[in-house]
């Protein structure tokens, strides 16, 4: 009966200890994954993935390696023109580059790819662009 009293004399501040640090802890780090700095939110929008129809008015309009930097990825529809600058990207970013057979294909690629932007020139192309299209994409940009 003695060791039983010694024994929840200790248990009890033990627990209450435990107890106390496993609180601070998780208010520590639920603080530190919460607070939303100004470079953690300037970083997210920094790398919003952007999928770019390419086409003659797209590579007339833009540079293609500040393009390729960023996180995003062209598609080359079929009849597609010059394809001259995208083959001198070279190797390193060649795995940002689709060519696509079909217009389907295309579509098929943008839902898959789920990008936050695509990027395009609605008057080239030659197919209304499918209406769940913004169900896979946050924004239709037009050049």
């Amino acid at each position: 009966m003695v060791a039983e009293r010694r024994t929840s004399r200790i248990l009890k501040p033990l627990v209450a200890v435990a107890g106390f640090a496993l609180a601070a802890g998780v208010i520590v780090y639920s603080y530190w994954n919460s607070s939303d700095t100004p470079e953690k939110k300037r970083n997210y929008k920094e790398y919003r993935r952007k999928c770019i129809i390419w086409s003659p008015a797209v590579e007339q309009s833009s540079n293609l390696e500040t393009i390729l930097l960023e996180d995003s990825v062209i598609l080359i529809p079929p009849e597609s023109g010059s394809l001259q600058d995208l083959l001198a990207v070279g190797n390193e970013n060649a795995y940002k580059i689709i060519k696509c057979d079909t217009w389907q294909g295309v579509w098929s690629c943008v839902r898959h790819l789920r990008a936050h932007y695509l990027l395009l020139k609605e008057c080239e192309i030659p197919e209304a662009i499918p209406v769940d299209i913004l169900n896979y994409v946050n924004k239709i940009i037009s050049i």
